[in-house]
């Protein structure tokens, strides 16, 4: 692949060609339903002499999910059984954990795994060359979706005509900008230029103050090799783009709306007609019409991986550094200035100065924009025509069972009521099932001081042994703490399965 174009088109129409292999099962009736579909695909790169060549990588879907629907808080199970969550790109994350469950399991076992090898610790590591992007056919809900259109249009204002099916916005980077493939450079190493916004501080989006435009980027080598991967670049924390300025001031453009909700304690929405409709750069939960649910919106979803690894805690025990999308790709109507934003331009590098004492960082994500169009698509010409679909599916790349459909209720679809809320009712993404697996990692790994401290635990709760992720753990507590503070946290009782 020679262009950044070729690498989104790439990704994005090997996530839609594996969903349409799918069987039909939980799927959208044509015409009738829509759904969101979100997935994870792996890019292996040759190595030659510690350069990457990235014409002779290959790419590979590992992890597929579909889904727009979550449960409210009373319907919230502490057995772990249950999908609280089935929007699609929770559904895919959930799938690629599981995915590098089976990895890590096979990698002890002796037998074979494509992305990982050993390490003395009882760790595992990626291969050199492996790197992970995911791909969306939908904006993400919540601050994501908030950027300015034209009125009586659906076109962002920040979007510019594709070429060869992708959208490149506001790119400040030179297109034949190179580097390798594999950058793991933390983004904590950048640093920040007149950066003075406190990341507690929120603006509604028609906001007039002056701009700070300028931008920085990660500190990474260039590699010699050709390879058009731009540098991901971000605008200040909290600030915004000259193009929401613009929109505050013109009378022929106005913002799209979430139904995501500001958290108690953030600035809150304005909702008057107009570019200042909303706030941008608060943490919301996920919208919906029934009744209100716990979940953070996917925006925030992703900004917290995006700094504390896909991987989750758990799997966060057992491999040596936290795993970052390379990329994140994204369909339909979206706009990259609010995809920045939300994903990690809100956050100011300065109150995560605390990271450096970690091996977690900050990750900017290439954002790239794709016109691939998913086959069940909800555009806002449909909004009123078709309903959601209320399962959820899942896919990921594992010999067995690698398939299987969520119901609305979160359990597996077909399960009868006198099966509710026994393991066989249980997807295999479920909190419960994600655990067993991680049990099943701790039987053959060696002897190590994980196994120990695992061993050593007189009840081998989910909550406990969540505990035994420290590093994440105090990490994402302190993010929390100094920067997130308003983050929504469930009840302890829902991690005390077994």
């Amino acid at each position: 692949l020679n262009t950044m174009d070729d690498h989104t088109l790439k990704i994005s129409d090997l996530c839609l060609k594996k969903y349409e292999e799918l069987s039909k099962n939980g799927k959208p009736e044509v015409g009738k339903q829509w759904t969101a579909l979100a997935g994870v695909v792996k890019q292996g790169t040759i190595i030659y002499l510690n350069c990457d060549i990235p014409d002779g990588g290959t790419y590979e879907v590992v992890a597929i999910g579909s889904g727009t629907t979550c449960l409210g808080e009373s319907q919230m199970r502490p057995d772990g059984l249950i999908l609280h969550d089935s929007h699609a790109e929770v559904i895919a994350r959930r799938s690629f954990i599981r995915y590098l469950y089976h990895e890590i399991k096979s990698t002890w076992n002796s037998t074979s795994s494509t992305i990982f090898n050993k390490l003395i610790d009882g760790k595992c590591c990626l291969k050199p060359g492996i790197s992970f992007h995911f791909y969306t056919s939908n904006t993400p809900c919540g601050d994501a979706t908030i950027f300015p259109v034209t009125v009586n249009q659906t076109t962002p204002v920040n979007q510019t005509h594709p070429v060869n099916g992708t959208t490149t916005v506001n790119q400040t980077t030179p297109v034949n900008q190179t580097h390798p493939v594999n950058q793991t450079q933390p983004a904590n190493q950048t640093t920040p230029v007149n950066q003075t916004t406190p990341v507690n501080q929120t603006h509604p989006v028609n906001q007039t103050h002056p701009v700070n435009q300028t931008h920085f980027v990660n500190q990474m080598k260039i590699n010699q090799n050709k390879h058009k991967l731009p540098i991901p670049d971000t605008v200040a924390a909290k600030k915004l783009c000259p193009d929401i300025q613009l929109g505050a001031n013109n009378s022929h453009y106005d913002v799209n709306r979430t139904g995501a909700k500001c958290l108690a304690g953030e600035p809150q929405d304005l909702h008057v007609i107009g570019s200042n409709f909303h706030c941008v750069g608060c943490l919301r939960t996920k919208p919906g019409r029934g009744e209100a649910t716990a979940s953070m919106s996917c925006s925030d979803k992703i900004l917290r991986w995006n700094i504390t690894g896909w991987q989750g805690g758990l799997v966060s025990t057992l491999v040596s550094t936290p795993v970052y999308m390379r990329s994140i790709v994204v369909g339909g109507m979206a706009d990259i200035q609010a995809l920045r934003r939300a994903f990690y331009g809100r956050m100011d590098l300065n109150s995560l100065d605390f990271l450096h004492h970690t091996r977690y960082h900050l990750h900017l994500p290439i954002i790239q924009r794709t016109d691939s169009k998913f086959k069940f698509y909800k555009s806002s010409l449909d909004r009123n025509e078709l309903k959601p679909n209320g399962s959820a599916l899942s896919w990921c790349k594992v010999p067995c069972n690698g398939l299987e459909v969520a119901a609305k209720s979160g359990f597996r679809l077909g399960t009868v009521k006198k099966h509710e809320g026994k393991p066989r009712s249980s997807t295999f993404i479920s909190r419960w099932n994600l655990f067993r697996m991680f049990k099943e990692v701790m039987e053959v790994i060696p002897d190590c001081e994980l196994k120990s401290d695992f061993q050593a635990l007189e009840v081998k709760s989910y909550r406990n042994c969540k505990l035994l992720a420290k590093d994440y753990f105090n990490t994402w507590s302190d993010v929390k703490d100094k920067v997130l503070g308003n983050w929504a946290t469930h009840s302890g009782e829902l991690d005390l399965f077994t």
